[in-house]
Formats: structure tokens, C-alpha cells, sequence
């Protein structure tokens, strides 16, 4: 049976992973393997990872051992650039969610000179077989690869769509133009965006960042090429989204939580109030609104769905209304959980 991708990685080590997840962001990703995933020369790679990371230690001295175990088959100029580029590789992991060892241990001449502990970055030893490890559950839950996605793009092994829904996708990514989306805490409510980007939707997601600073990080790690580009809340987060819809590209929020400066609307026939913003942005740059959800199916299945153009009320000037356009996003909210009341997060405080 034909396998169909965009990028076609070969070798399942370490560089090979981190290359599919890269890669992931662009397309689909098929990954090949002499064996078993975890199988490669990565996971025997005991000793650790050899980078500069003490002031004891240099990148001169690194580059001459190179030189010298290679025995005159290293080109020197790849040498330099893999070990200068050495440190920022391994932050790489760390971002990932690798659990390196913290203790430095500095040799000259193969003695042991030097140990202790390093503040938050990783010294040598079997940390390398986690990062490898870690990279390989990544890459798993990463586009083109999440067991989620697999199956064909439009018949997938574990969601259903139905035909309207695939004909609005594939319109919306490919008519050059570009939309709002927006989205509620409703079943797997990130699912979406990691199904979009996996099905190369050019997609600019905002995000409100957790409270705990070592949450966010992880979750940041988790979600970071799996579900388009991350663009957290902040007062310079409409300018960032509003070049990205003047670039073509396409923006999602969630809009269901209380937002003390927004606007009222109606929800379930009572008063609360709404963030503006996705209107405010459809407003400024005259682009289509859609809304999408997954729903929750037996048999650990979803459906996903992408809503037809929202029309947006206008003023009199004929301008998009701000607070009539969120009501009528709302609008598709309530009617979403009403349909299915047992997949909402009913447990925010959205009515204040």
C-alpha cells in the first residue's frame, strides 16, 4: 500500500527524531527505521553527551579531541560547528522535557579533575538514553506522526469527519485568505489545532500561559510543533496575531472564559461577558470567522468539525460590530453544549 508524506526522515536516532519533529511542522512526516524505534546507535550512547558547558572546560579543547579521536578522518569545519552549536542542542532537549543528570564531571587527559553541581544544566551520564527516549515521545505525538492522526489525512483511524466538514477545511486552508477560528473547552478541546497543523493548516494559536512557571514550561514543551505556532497572552499578543492575519496566515483562541473587560452577551440567557478580541481581529482585517470542536464518540473515537462562515453583524457603516459579532459567536458556543452538555468545562466561572 502506498505511503504517502512531505518529508521522508531516515534513521530513527536521535538527529532522526528531532529532524521528523521539525520537519512535522511543515507536513507530514514519514519516519523509516532499520528496527524497532527505540533501536539505534542513540540508546547505547552511554557515556552521555559530550558539550561545553563548565568555564573549566572550552571549545578549543573539545575541537582538538575531536580532531585527535578522529585520527585525521574529521573535517574541522564540521567539527567546529557541531561542537560550538553543542550547547544550544542540548538546551534543545531540555525544552523537550529531557531529564539530564546535573552533575558535571570535567576530565583532562582522562583523569578526573573537577565535579560538582551545575545550576540547572545537564553534566554527562545516562541522561542521553532519557533524551532519546523523550524525543521518541515527541515525535509520537508529534503531526505526521501522533498516533491520533494516523490513517489517511481524510479517513483517519481514530476521528471522523464528515464531507461538508472536509470541503470547509480544505477551502479555508487553500483559498490564500486569511480567518479567525475560534474554539470552547469542549471535549479534547486542543485537538483540533493539533489536527489542523498535521493537515497543514498555516495556523497561529493564542494561548494563555499556566500561573506555575515550571507547568508552562512542560506544557509548552509538549505542545510546541504539534499544534502550530504558540503565541502566548500578553499586550502585544493582537499585534502579533493581526500580522499574522495581514500575512495570510490563519488565528485561533478559545472564547469561552470570563473576561472582565469585554463585552456582554447572552450566554444560556444569562449576562456574562466575552473577550473581543477574535472580532476585533475579523474586524481590523476583514477575514471569514469559523469555529471548530472535536466531539468526544464511543470507542475512543472523535469527530471533527469546522462550522460554516459565521456571518458577522455589521454597523451602520457597514464595519463589523464588535459586541453583535461576539453574540453571534456565542451564539455557536450555546449550541454546541447544549448538544452535547457533558463535554463542556463547566466547572469555570463563566457567568460573574
Amino acid at each position: 500500500m502506498p505511503v504517502e508524506s512531505d518529508f521522508l526522515v531516515l534513521g530513527s536516532g536521535i538527529a532522526g527524531l528531532i529532524c521528523a519533529l521539525r520537519c512535522a511542522r511543515a507536513g507530514r512526516v514519514v519516519l523509516v527505521t532499520k528496527d524497532r524505534l527505540p533501536e539505534s546507535s542513540s540508546r547505547y550512547a552511554q557515556g552521555g553527551i559530550a558539550s561545553v558547558w563548565s568555564p573549566e572546560d572550552s571549545f578549543e579543547s573539545h575541537i582538538a579531541d575531536t580532531l585527535a579521536a578522529g585520527d585525521g578522518l574529521c573535517h574541522r569545519d564540521t567539527v567546529e560547528v557541531v561542537v560550538r552549536e553543542g550547547p544550544e542542542r542540548v538546551r534543545d532537549l531540555i525544552a523537550l522535557g529531557t531529564n539530564f543528570d546535573l552533575l558535571a564531571e570535567v576530565f583532562r587527559d582522562g583523569n578526573l579533575v573537577g565535579s560538582g553541581e551545575l545550576d540547572g544544566v545537564p553534566g554527562v551520564g545516562p541522561g542521553f538514553n532519557n533524551a532519546k527516549e523523550r524525543v521518541i515521545a515527541l515525535a509520537l505525538a508529534s503531526p505526521g506522526t501522533d498516533p491520533i492522526c494516523s490513517g489517511d489525512r481524510y479517513n483517519r483511524n481514530f476521528i471522523d469527519y464528515g464531507p461538508d466538514n472536509i470541503e470547509r477545511f480544505l477551502r479555508v486552508k487553500d483559498d490564500g485568505k486569511p480567518a479567525v477560528i475560534f474554539a470552547a473547552h469542549l471535549a479534547n478541546w486542543e485537538l483540533p489545532a493539533v489536527i489542523a497543523a498535521s493537515d497543514g493548516l498555516d495556523s497561529v494559536v493564542l494561548y494563555r500561559r499556566p500561573n506555575l512557571g515550571a507547568i508552562a514550561d512542560a506544557v509548552i514543551a509538549l505542545r510546541r510543533g504539534i499544534m502550530g505556532d504558540l503565541v502566548a497572552s500578553s499586550m502585544g499578543a493582537p499585534v502579533t496575531l493581526a500580522r499574522a492575519l495581514e500575512q495570510g496566515r490563519h488565528v485561533a483562541m478559545l472564547v469561552d472564559q470570563h473576561y472582565g473587560r469585554g463585552v456582554e452577551v447572552t450566554f444560556f440567557g444569562r449576562k456574562c461577558m466575552a473577550n473581543p478580541l477574535i472580532a476585533m481581529l475579523a474586524r481590523e482585517i476583514e477575514c471569514p470567522i469559523h469555529g471548530t470542536r472535536v466531539i468526544r464518540l464511543p470507542g475512543n473515537r472523535f469527530a471533527g468539525e469546522i462550522s460554516p462562515e459565521v456571518a458577522p453583524v455589521r454597523d451602520a457603516e457597514g464595519r463589523i460590530d464588535v459586541a453583535g459579532t461576539m453574540q453571534a459567536i456565542t451564539a455557536v458556543v450555546e449550541s454546541w453544549v447544549r448538544e452535547h452538555p457533558e463535554q463542556w468545562l463547566w466547572l469555570h466561572r463563566r457567568w460573574r
